[in-house]
C-alpha cells in the first residue's frame, strides 16, 4: 500500500543514532574465556582451563550438564554436575585473578591504625605452645568454640571484622555434653586479609584454617571479591598447613577448589550430609534443619619452602 511505513523493529534493535540495525548473531566464540582482562590483565597462560560456557555437552541420565576441568597436562581436575538453579562456576575467571595475583609485583601496605590489632593476634599465635588452628570469619566465636571441641590441645583463634558480632558472642555460649563449658579460645577484631599478609611477613605457620561462609559475594560481579580470588589467598596457602572450607554454595566450594588446586594444593571436595550434632557454625545448624546439602573442600597446602 503507498505510503505505509514498513514495520520498526523493537527498540533494542535499534541503534542509538536511530538508525535501524540488524541483531548482532552470537557465535560460540563469544561464549569462550578471553584472552586478557580488558582492564590490563596479563594475557592467560598457555595451560588455562577449558571453562564450561557456550557449547552444551552431552547431558548426564538425570538431565544435568556435566562440567569438566582440564589442566594443561591433560589431566581431569574436577568432573561435576551442575545441580538445578545453579550458575556455571567462571573458573576461568578465577585462573585470570590468580594469575594477576602472582604477576603483581607487592602488595599494599597494611593500613598503620589497624597494626595493633594485628599485633595482638600474632603475639597470641606465638604464645601458643600448640598447634594454631584459625577461624577465619568467626562472627560471634560459636564456630571457634566447636571447632576448639575438635582440636582439643590446639589453639584456636578466631577473627572476624565485625565488632558488633564479636560483641554478641558472648563466651560460654556454646556447650555440649563432650564439653559442658566453654573451652579456652582467642577472638580477635581484624581484617582477615591483613592477617594473613601479616602472618605471612612474620614467618608464622598454622597447622589449620577454617573458612565457614555459607555464599559470600553470591552476585556474578562480585567473583574477585570471593577470598580465593584476592592475592590473600596466596597468603591463605602460605601460612596453612591445611585448609578446609564448608558451603552450603555448588559454586562456591567448585571455584574454591579450582583456586587450591592452581596453588598446587591437593584437594578433596565432599557432599557432606551433617547432623544436627556435627554442624560447626550457626548457618551449618540451619542448613542441616533445613535439609540443604553441604560442601567440604580439604586443602593441604604444598610443602613450605622457607
Amino acid at each position: 500500500m503507498a505510503g505505509t511505513q514498513p514495520p520498526r523493529p523493537p527498540s533494542g534493535m535499534r541503534a542509538r543514532s536511530g538508525q535501524d540495525v540488524a541483531p548482532r548473531r552470537i557465535g560460540s566464540n563469544d561464549l569462550e574465556p578471553r584472552a586478557a582482562d580488558p582492564k590490563g590483565a596479563p594475557a592467560l597462560p598457555d595451560e588455562g582451563v577449558r571453562e564450561w560456557a557456550g557449547e552444551r555437552p552431552t547431558r548426564d541420565e538425570d538431565g544435568s550438564p556435566p562440567v569438566t576441568v582440564v589442566g594443561g597436562d591433560g589431566a581431569q581436575l574436577a568432573r561435576s554436575r551442575v545441580p538445578e538453579g545453579q550458575p556455571t562456576p567462571r573458573l576461568a575467571a578465577v585462573e585470570r585473578s590468580l594469575h594477576r595475583h602472582r604477576a603483581a609485583a607487592g602488595r599494599a601496605p597494611l593500613v598503620p591504625e589497624r597494626l595493633a590489632q594485628l599485633e595482638r593476634v600474632v603475639d597470641a599465635w606465638r604464645q601458643a605452645g600448640t598447634r594454631v588452628v584459625l577461624d577465619l570469619g568467626c562472627g560471634t566465636g560459636w564456630s571457634t568454640q566447636a571447632l576448639a571441641e575438635r582440636h582439643l590441645g590446639d589453639t584456636v583463634i578466631g577473627v572476624d571484622k565485625s565488632s558488633a558480632r564479636l560483641a554478641r558472642g558472648a563466651n560460654g555460649s556454646r556447650s555440649s555434653a563432650s564439653s559442658p563449658g566453654p573451652l579456652p579460645t582467642h577472638r580477635f577484631r581484624c581484617d582477615i586479609e591483613e592477617l594473613l599478609a601479616f602472618a605471612h611477613h612474620r614467618g608464622l605457620r598454622a597447622e589449620k584454617a577454617y573458612l565457614l561462609y555459607p555464599n559470600p559475594w553470591a552476585k556474578t560481579g562480585q567473583l574477585t571479591r570471593r577470598l580465593y580470588a584476592r592475592p590473600a589467598v596466596l597468603d591463605l596457602v602460605a601460612v596453612c598447613k591445611n585448609v578446609e572450607v564448608r558451603t552450603n554454595w555448588w559454586v562456591y566450594a567448585v571455584e574454591a577448589e579450582f583456586a587450591l588446586r592452581q596453588l598446587s594444593c591437593a584437594v578433596e571436595r565432599h557432599a557432606l550430609d551433617v547432623s544436627q550434632s556435627q554442624v560447626v557454625s550457626p548457618f551449618e545448624r540451619k542448613y542441616a534443619a533445613s535439609g540443604h546439602r553441604l560442601w567440604q573442600i580439604r586443602a593441604a597446602a604444598p610443602p613450605s619452602r622457607g
